[in-house]
């Protein structure tokens, strides 16, 4: 599972994903919308839902420019993208780990 470490109240890097199928090919995502879905482990509640935007199509690539107050809080979490295609068929992401670490005090 890959592992993506932020800090709490950052708003930057954006989170970069290639989404590829089991052979490593980049899958082409025209005409798709892409959800990424955050929820802290053991909680039952997801943290975020938001949609991200597709970088280059044919090459797999999307993108989520993180918003204020979506790292508000440290810890633990698990995330997946969700995948709906122009067909309607929906191909969810493997796990992915994001590990928020509190801000260093000023």
């Amino acid at each position: 599972m890959a592992l993506i470490l932020l800090v709490q109240g950052n708003t930057k890097p954006r989170i970069n994903f290639t989404i590829k199928d089991p052979d490593g090919n980049p899958i082409n995502l025209t005409g798709a919308t892409i959800k990424l879905y955050v929820r802290k482990i053991g909680a039952s509640v997801t943290k975020l839902q938001v949609s991200c935007s597709i970088d280059e199509a044919i090459n797999g690539t999307c993108f989520y420019n993180w918003q204020a107050n979506d790292l508000n809080q440290d810890g633990s979490y698990h995330a997946e993208l969700e995948i709906t295609f122009s067909d309607g068929s929906v191909q969810t992401t493997n796990l992915m780990g994001i590990q928020i670490r509190p801000a260093l005090p000023s």
